[in-house]
């Protein structure tokens, strides 16, 4: 059995999302070569590097729930912000594209609106990351005090 298998399912989790992100990040590297966008056309080149919200995702899970010192405090908020500057550019342009795509819905007239909600909606999903992934320091620390007040308790 390799030492993988013997991992705690966060650990399985985190490394396969972290591999999957470094996967998406070489592949983008590789492909960023003006000779290679040429033969990849411009619009496969195009929706291969928007893989990258994903494979920033991936990063930003895989630190958040394995990195013990690196998944809380300043890092953890510096991610959040890179995160929400990254959703509401992204967030942005699609609402651009939606208002210019589907003009008798009038989607020009509340573009700013919609463009508020999406991206309150999207900083709140965000925001519940660091509150929905099991993290490394929580199941250790957990354990630890528990292992503590047994200890009390004997002595």
């Amino acid at each position: 059995m390799s030492g993988f298998g013997l991992l705690p399912n966060l650990f399985k989790w985190s490394i396969v999302g972290g591999l999957v992100g470094v996967i998406v990040l070489l592949l983008m590297a590789a492909t960023s070569f003006d000779k290679v966008m040429k033969i990849m056309t411009f619009r496969k080149w195009k929706w291969l590097h928007r893989l990258v919200y994903f494979g920033g995702v991936l990063a930003v899970l895989h630190t958040w729930s394995i990195g013990t010192h690196l998944g809380s405090g300043l890092v953890q908020v510096i991610s959040f912000i890179a995160l929400i500057v990254l959703a509401g550019l992204e967030l942005f342009r699609v609402t651009t594209l939606l208002s210019k795509k589907y003009k008798k819905l009038k989607i020009q007239k509340h573009f700013i609106s919609l463009f508020i909600f999406l991206w309150l909606t999207a900083t709140i999903l965000i925001g519940s990351i660091p509150y929905l992934v099991d993290t490394y320091r929580d199941t250790h620390s957990n354990h630890d005090e528990h292992s503590h007040s047994e200890g009390d308790s004997h002595e």
